[in-house]
């Protein structure tokens, strides 16, 4: 069960993390993609600063669940990428309840999902994935033994 488990995280972690880069690309490339699908209650504090940086967070966010997925019992990496799913649902939570940037749609609501279904399967992982160090290396293990 811990193996298979393991598996589906992995999976479920670089799917989201791959989609983290489709995001920031997006991102770069039209910053008025913000303003029309996640901050729309705000559109007039949105631009192309704004874009850039959003984008550098998302893919900065992108990449790090794609090492935690290839090389997931790699503690430090695990609990980076759990806090990174942590600060995506706190960011969009606070600007719709504090903020109120945004408002309920198909761009905000689906990142509120993600991160908190990501938040949920990641602390489960921590008895799951790390149960097993003991019997089988990471990557970065199984190269340093070579």
């Amino acid at each position: 069960m811990a193996n298979a488990f393991t598996k589906v995280l992995r999976f479920w972690i670089f799917l989201v993390g791959f989609m983290a880069v489709g995001t920031a690309m997006q991102a770069f490339m039209e910053s008025s993609f913000l303003a029309t699908r996640m901050y729309t209650q705000a559109q007039e504090m949105v631009n192309a600063v704004l874009g850039r940086l959003f984008g550098t967070w998302t893919l900065l966010a992108g990449a790090v669940r794609m090492m935690c997925s290839y090389d997931i019992r790699n503690r430090a990496v695990y609990d980076l990428t759990l806090f990174s799913f942590i600060l995506a649902f706190l960011h969009f939570a606070t600007e719709y309840l504090l903020f109120q940037t945004v408002e309920l749609s198909f761009g905000v609501v689906s990142p509120l999902v993600i991160s908190g279904v990501s938040i949920v399967m990641m602390l489960q992982g921590y008895y799951f994935v790390f149960e097993e160090d003991e019997v089988s290396p990471t990557p970065t293990e199984s190269k340093k033994k070579k």
